[in-house]
Protein backbone atom coordinates (compact mmCIF):
# COMPACT_ATOMS: atom_id res chain seq x y z
CA UNK A 1 0.00 0.00 0.00
CA UNK A 2 1.35 3.40 -0.91
CA UNK A 3 1.56 6.13 1.40
CA UNK A 4 -1.21 8.54 1.15
CA UNK A 5 0.47 12.03 -0.18
CA UNK A 6 0.50 14.75 2.55
CA UNK A 7 -1.85 17.82 2.11
CA UNK A 8 0.89 20.46 2.08
CA UNK A 9 2.12 18.09 -0.89
CA UNK A 10 -0.91 18.21 -2.60
CA UNK A 11 -0.88 21.82 -2.58
CA UNK A 12 2.40 22.47 -3.79
CA UNK A 13 2.00 20.10 -6.79
CA UNK A 14 -1.15 22.62 -7.84
CA UNK A 15 0.89 25.19 -7.30
CA UNK A 16 3.54 23.69 -9.95
CA UNK A 17 0.28 22.72 -12.13
CA UNK A 18 -0.54 25.80 -11.84
CA UNK A 19 2.51 28.04 -12.64
CA UNK A 20 3.02 25.95 -15.75
CA UNK A 21 1.97 27.53 -19.20
CA UNK A 22 0.85 23.77 -20.33
CA UNK A 23 -2.29 22.57 -20.34
CA UNK A 24 -2.82 20.05 -17.74
CA UNK A 25 -6.22 18.24 -16.19
CA UNK A 26 -6.83 14.70 -14.57
CA UNK A 27 -10.14 12.93 -15.48
CA UNK A 28 -11.40 9.80 -13.82
CA UNK A 29 -12.10 6.15 -15.48
CA UNK A 30 -15.66 8.13 -16.83
CA UNK A 31 -13.53 10.60 -18.66
CA UNK A 32 -14.83 13.43 -16.28
CA UNK A 33 -12.62 16.43 -15.25
CA UNK A 34 -11.31 15.83 -11.39
CA UNK A 35 -8.92 18.44 -11.72
CA UNK A 36 -7.72 21.45 -14.46
CA UNK A 37 -4.75 23.68 -13.87
CA UNK A 38 -4.76 27.50 -14.51
CA UNK A 39 -3.59 26.97 -18.33
CA UNK A 40 -6.64 24.90 -18.66
CA UNK A 41 -9.20 27.28 -17.19
CA UNK A 42 -7.65 30.20 -19.29
CA UNK A 43 -7.76 27.69 -22.25
CA UNK A 44 -11.22 26.67 -21.81
CA UNK A 45 -12.92 29.04 -19.01
CA UNK A 46 -15.53 27.42 -17.25
CA UNK A 47 -15.74 24.31 -19.27
CA UNK A 48 -12.89 22.92 -17.72
CA UNK A 49 -15.03 22.28 -14.10
CA UNK A 50 -14.96 19.32 -12.04
CA UNK A 51 -17.24 16.77 -13.15
CA UNK A 52 -17.65 17.87 -16.97
CA UNK A 53 -17.01 15.54 -19.74
CA UNK A 54 -13.60 15.77 -21.25
CA UNK A 55 -14.84 15.53 -24.27
CA UNK A 56 -17.18 18.71 -24.06
CA UNK A 57 -13.43 20.59 -24.07
CA UNK A 58 -13.01 19.25 -27.68
CA UNK A 59 -14.71 19.66 -31.23
CA UNK A 60 -14.64 18.50 -34.25
CA UNK A 61 -11.66 16.24 -34.86
CA UNK A 62 -10.01 17.38 -31.58
CA UNK A 63 -12.53 14.93 -30.01
CA UNK A 64 -12.13 11.86 -31.74
CA UNK A 65 -8.76 11.75 -31.40
CA UNK A 66 -8.94 12.51 -27.56
CA UNK A 67 -11.66 9.69 -27.31
CA UNK A 68 -9.52 7.25 -28.94
CA UNK A 69 -6.37 7.88 -26.81
CA UNK A 70 -8.10 7.87 -23.70
CA UNK A 71 -9.92 4.31 -24.72
CA UNK A 72 -6.47 3.55 -25.41
CA UNK A 73 -4.94 4.82 -21.73
CA UNK A 74 -8.31 3.70 -20.03
CA UNK A 75 -8.28 -0.28 -21.66
CA UNK A 76 -4.34 -0.64 -21.78
CA UNK A 77 -2.95 1.50 -19.25
CA UNK A 78 -0.62 2.58 -21.84
CA UNK A 79 0.09 6.26 -23.19
CA UNK A 80 -1.60 7.78 -25.40
CA UNK A 81 -0.42 11.16 -27.91
CA UNK A 82 -2.26 13.08 -30.78
CA UNK A 83 -1.54 16.40 -31.80
CA UNK A 84 -4.90 18.45 -33.08
CA UNK A 85 -5.85 21.99 -33.93
CA UNK A 86 -9.07 23.38 -32.29
CA UNK A 87 -10.71 25.92 -31.37
CA UNK A 88 -11.06 27.96 -28.15
CA UNK A 89 -13.83 29.47 -26.33
CA UNK A 90 -12.20 32.75 -28.04
CA UNK A 91 -12.86 31.58 -31.53
CA UNK A 92 -9.29 31.18 -32.27
CA UNK A 93 -7.85 28.09 -33.57
CA UNK A 94 -4.98 26.43 -31.89
CA UNK A 95 -2.90 23.80 -32.72
CA UNK A 96 -1.08 21.42 -29.46
CA UNK A 97 0.67 18.12 -28.95
CA UNK A 98 -1.53 16.17 -26.37
CA UNK A 99 -0.01 13.42 -24.06
CA UNK A 100 -2.20 11.37 -22.05
CA UNK A 101 -0.67 9.28 -19.21
CA UNK A 102 -2.70 6.83 -16.89
CA UNK A 103 -3.23 7.22 -13.14
CA UNK A 104 -3.48 5.28 -10.75
CA UNK A 105 -4.18 4.67 -7.20
CA UNK A 106 -3.39 1.55 -5.38
CA UNK A 107 -1.81 0.00 -8.35
CA UNK A 108 -5.20 0.58 -9.48
CA UNK A 109 -6.34 2.44 -13.12
CA UNK A 110 -7.87 5.35 -11.91
CA UNK A 111 -8.19 7.55 -14.75
CA UNK A 112 -5.67 9.57 -17.42
CA UNK A 113 -3.62 12.89 -16.80
CA UNK A 114 -3.60 15.06 -19.97
CA UNK A 115 -0.54 17.35 -21.05
CA UNK A 116 -0.91 19.79 -23.50
CA UNK A 117 2.17 21.71 -25.18
CA UNK A 118 0.91 24.21 -27.15
CA UNK A 119 2.19 24.30 -30.66
CA UNK A 120 0.25 26.82 -32.61
CA UNK A 121 3.48 28.95 -33.56
CA UNK A 122 5.01 25.82 -35.05
CA UNK A 123 1.91 25.38 -36.97
CA UNK A 124 1.81 28.86 -37.83
CA UNK A 125 5.09 28.40 -39.47
CA UNK A 126 4.33 25.25 -40.99
CA UNK A 127 1.87 26.66 -42.93
CA UNK A 128 3.58 29.74 -44.22
CA UNK A 129 6.54 27.96 -45.53
CA UNK A 130 3.94 25.54 -47.74
CA UNK A 131 2.43 28.55 -49.38
CA UNK A 132 5.50 30.43 -50.05
CA UNK A 133 6.73 26.89 -51.61
CA UNK A 134 3.59 25.82 -53.07
CA UNK A 135 4.29 30.41 -54.37
CA UNK A 136 7.13 29.31 -55.89
CA UNK A 137 6.30 26.60 -57.38
CA UNK A 138 3.38 28.67 -59.34
CA UNK A 139 6.15 31.44 -60.36
CA UNK A 140 8.33 28.71 -61.30
CA UNK A 141 6.41 27.27 -63.49
CA UNK A 142 4.84 30.74 -65.40
CA UNK A 143 8.33 32.14 -65.92
CA UNK A 144 9.87 28.70 -67.31
CA UNK A 145 12.61 29.13 -64.78
CA UNK A 146 13.64 25.63 -62.25
CA UNK A 147 16.01 25.50 -59.40
CA UNK A 148 18.30 22.67 -57.98
CA UNK A 149 19.99 22.45 -54.68
CA UNK A 150 23.12 19.93 -53.87
CA UNK A 151 24.26 19.55 -50.46
CA UNK A 152 28.01 18.81 -50.89
CA UNK A 153 27.87 16.63 -47.23
CA UNK A 154 25.65 13.86 -48.72
CA UNK A 155 24.92 12.62 -51.98
CA UNK A 156 22.29 13.94 -53.02
CA UNK A 157 20.59 16.69 -55.26
CA UNK A 158 17.07 18.32 -55.69
CA UNK A 159 15.36 19.98 -58.19
CA UNK A 160 12.16 21.51 -59.55
CA UNK A 161 9.70 19.82 -61.57
CA UNK A 162 10.09 23.44 -63.76
CA UNK A 163 13.68 22.47 -64.02
CA UNK A 164 12.86 18.73 -64.38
Amino acid sequence: MSPTPSAARIDALRWALDASPSVVYAADTDGRVVFANAAAQARWGGAAMEGTPAADLFTGEARGQLAAAAARVLTSGDSGAFDAGDTGRDGVRAWAAYVLTPLREDQVLSGYLCVATDTTALKRSELRLRRSEQLMVDTQGVAHLGTWEWDITEPTAEWSDELY
